[in-house]
């Protein structure tokens, strides 16, 4: 049997049916796995900021700037998306350079999340410049009690 869109031979096959585009159907990346790719990355990014940016205040005060990449995540994909990249964050952070073990993770996750998650919230439900710029002291003073 003589295939006669490439012209070989294919004996095996009774009928080949090439994979063509029709029309505009495109192969696009799908949404979940745009925001799973981000929810990496921005762990990624905020997991190098502790280990590069733990700027010491005082000796036993550290200022951890991860929360700022967790919560643009969170006002970019939404209050879930700030919550995984803390958790995913703070566990690596425990295996690898912190020094407190699960009680140390537990409470960094309630702290970025206290923070990132509330103000991720309050401006999924108000998705303008005032939700945001109510959402974020809100947030920090979630964090601060």
């Amino acid at each position: 049997m003589v295939c006669a869109v490439c012209n070989f031979l294919a004996p095996e096959y009774k009928i080949w049916v090439p994979v063509l585009f029709y029309g505009r159907e495109k192969m696009y990346m799908n949404n979940n796995t745009k925001k799973i790719t981000t929810t990496a990355m921005l762990s990624a990014i905020a997991y190098v900021i502790v280990v590069v940016g733990l700027i010491p205040v005082v000796l036993f005060l550290k200022y951890d700037p991860k929360d700022i990449i967790i919560t643009l995540g969170g006002l970019i994909w939404g209050p879930l998306t700030s919550f995984t990249v803390s958790v995913i964050v703070s566990l690596i952070e425990m295996v690898t350079i912190s020094e407190n073990g699960i009680l140390g993770c537990i409470m960094n996750i309630v702290s970025s999340c206290s923070f990132a998650y509330t103000a991720a919230a309050i401006y999924k439900k108000k998705r303008t410049l005032k939700g945001a710029v109510v959402g974020l002291p809100i947030g920090k003073r979630g964090k601060q009690s």
